[in-house]
């Protein structure tokens, strides 16, 4: 990476590029800035040049908007500018940068993506793969619950899963409830990783389907059952889940097929 080069450039050159920065900035942020505005106070923002001569911001985002909103879109920024990065580089850039001032761990996760580390570009796949997307919003086909992927995923690496845990439980969740929202919460995710962490092969996926499509109350009426369940028993919610599953899904059977769920706190 070169050395960059210090300059002084408009506000109004700059642009965001939420591929290597965050999906929203912090409005009251900005607005603390605005109100309490120094010039002399916002230092130095990290710029990259790309081969176009697009000039993206990596780090400073908050500050320009704030410069923005008080010269009404006319005044400067000093600015460290980096030449010929590519988009990688700048994703990693905008890490280094953040790394005290952490970003939340699904912008910061969406970077990794653009970055091209593996784990996270594994997991991103396994969602594509199941018409699934990480995003900020809340809607159906998109998933939050960063940290919930990024649990099991690293479950399925270490048991070495074949196919990877995510693959079975997003198989599950569309099977049953399609891209409901609502069916891609942690507590589901973590709960039905688990599940398949622990009974691997003895589990029908057909049968655990028809468990899940036909729960009362769909994904919502689940996790209410088993936050019910974790407070009576001392269980975490997933694992509280899992537990509901297991017992239903053995309901008929002459023979458990699934063992009891051992209790975790």
């Amino acid at each position: 990476m070169d050395t960059p080069v210090r300059k002084e450039l408009p506000v109004s050159a700059l642009i965001v590029d939420i591929m290597v920065q965050r999906t929203q900035f912090d409005q009251k942020r900005v607005e603390n800035i605005v109100a309490k505005f120094n010039k002399a106070a916002l230092g130095v923002i990290t710029v990259s040049e790309r081969d176009d001569g697009t000039l993206v911001i990596v780090d400073g985002w908050h500050r320009w908007e704030a410069v923005r909103r008080v010269t009404d879109n006319q005044g400067v920024l000093d600015c460290e500018v980096f030449s010929g990065l590519t988009l990688a580089e700048e994703a990693q850039l905008f890490l280094d940068k953040n790394y005290t001032n952490a970003p939340k761990i699904l912008d910061k996760f969406r970077v990794r993506v653009t970055k091209g580390e593996p784990f996270a570009t594994e997991i991103a796949d396994i969602l594509r793969s199941y018409h699934w997307e990480i995003a900020a919003t809340i809607g159906n086909g998109q998933v939050n619950a960063v940290g919930a992927l990024e649990k099991i995923h690293a479950l399925s690496k270490a048991k070495e899963a074949d196919p990877a845990l995510l693959q079975l439980v997003f198989v599950a969740i569309n099977n049953a409830w399609g891209q409901d929202r609502y069916g891609a919460q942690a507590h589901v995710i973590v709960g039905l990783g688990s599940l398949f962490a622990e009974h691997g092969s003895l589990i029908d996926m057909d049968r655990l389907v028809n468990v899940l499509k036909n729960w009362k109350g769909g994904p919502e009426g689940l996790v209410t059952n088993a936050k019910a369940s974790a407070a009576i028993h001392g269980m975490k919610v997933a694992y509280a889940l899992a537990n509901l599953v297991t017992e239903r899904y053995n309901v008929g059977l002459r023979v458990k097929t699934l063992p009891n769920w051992r209790i975790r706190k």
